[in-house]
């Protein structure tokens, strides 16, 4: 027999445990795979929320015109066969066109030629001879060292949360260079808040390719205030009273609070899965141990046809158009 699911299900109360920094990622993510009718796919990776990626050795220049990953296998001539065999292992069918090709488009970190060449006692260092200046050069270890010792670095770190984005063309992504990490973080937030309010306002406008290309972008002069943003993202909601006034209230009541966007895909679901409102009430009114209001339960299903059936998730991580 089809029963109604728990309000306390671990798919309802893994998004009241969601972190901050991902939770609006995560509820897009969530009302995407609704509107998709795949709920039942929705995965949740442990994560620490971003990856912190290694610095290519492409970034050690020698000269203008030459980087360390020019002439790394002749000054390690063991480092290609490394290289060569570890791809290989990854895809041992490989043709020799696509294993050369593959080999020189590799990506090598410098903290491995750091740790397991330069330092290793037992790796022969091979001078090697580099063009600068239209003169001829050395390249010594020690003058590799301090080459490496006088270059700037800024690792890059990608956020990692635990699903995918929701992907939409209006996206903004955008890299933020030369964050120093040793600033206070009051400083460091204040930085970001900046940046998004501008952007949110209008002072910050961005035009991505995608947008001139396809006439997507539409110019606005206009200096708008947080609170018009807002109410553009979160749409005010229609809702039909049981004693028949109608209300209007910002869906922004929700999408401030982990526990009600739960309550809000549980009702979802279940009215999908045909379950009557006189069913799925009393589930709410057992979790909260309180009553879950008629006027309460039409605003969460408004708001949850508007922001699935209607697409108003993509507006949770685009800007509204």
């Amino acid at each position: 027999m089809n029963k109604i699911e728990k309000r306390d299900s671990d798919k309802y109360t893994r998004i009241e445990n969601l972190n901050p920094y991902e939770f609006i990622n995560c509820v897009a993510y969530e009302l995407e795979m609704r509107k998709q009718n795949k709920e039942s796919e929705i995965i949740y990776n442990e994560t620490n929320g971003y990856i912190l990626h290694g610095i290519s050795i492409s970034e050690i220049k020698i000269t203008n015109k030459i980087n360390l990953k020019d002439l790394i296998y002749n000054i390690f001539p063991f480092l290609y066969d490394n290289v060569k065999n570890l791809i290989k292992k990854k895809e041992p069918t490989i043709s020799d066109e696509e294993l050369e090709k593959t080999i020189k488009n590799s990506s090598i970190d410098i903290k491995d030629i750091i740790q397991n060449y330069i330092k290793n006692e037992d790796v022969v260092f091979h001078e090697v001879f580099y063009e600068n200046n239209d003169k001829m050069e050395k390249l010594t270890k020690a003058k590799l060292i301090e080459i490496i010792n006088k270059t700037s670095f800024a690792p890059n770190i990608t956020p990692n949360f635990s699903v995918p984005p929701t992907y939409q063309k209006h996206h903004k992504y955008v890299t933020l260079h030369s964050i120093n990490l040793e600033l206070p973080e009051k400083d460091l937030v204040e930085y970001i808040k900046r940046i998004k309010k501008d952007y949110d306002t209008n002072k910050l406008k961005i035009k991505m390719p995608v947008d001139l290309i396809n006439d997507n972008f539409k110019e606005n002069n206009e200096l708008c205030t947080q609170r018009k943003y807002e109410e553009k993202k979160y749409k005010k909601i229609k809702i039909e009273k049981k004693t028949g006034k109608t209300q209007y209230k910002s869906s922004k009541i929700i999408f401030d609070s982990p526990k009600k966007v739960a309550d809000m895909l549980y009702i979802y679901d279940q009215t999908k899965r045909n379950f009557p409102r006189k069913e799925i009430r009393p589930e709410l009114n057992a979790y909260h141990n309180s009553e879950f209001t008629y006027d309460t339960y039409y605003f969460y299903e408004a708001v949850a046809k508007e922001f699935i059936d209607n697409n108003g998730y993509l507006e949770l991580v685009s800007k509204p158009l």
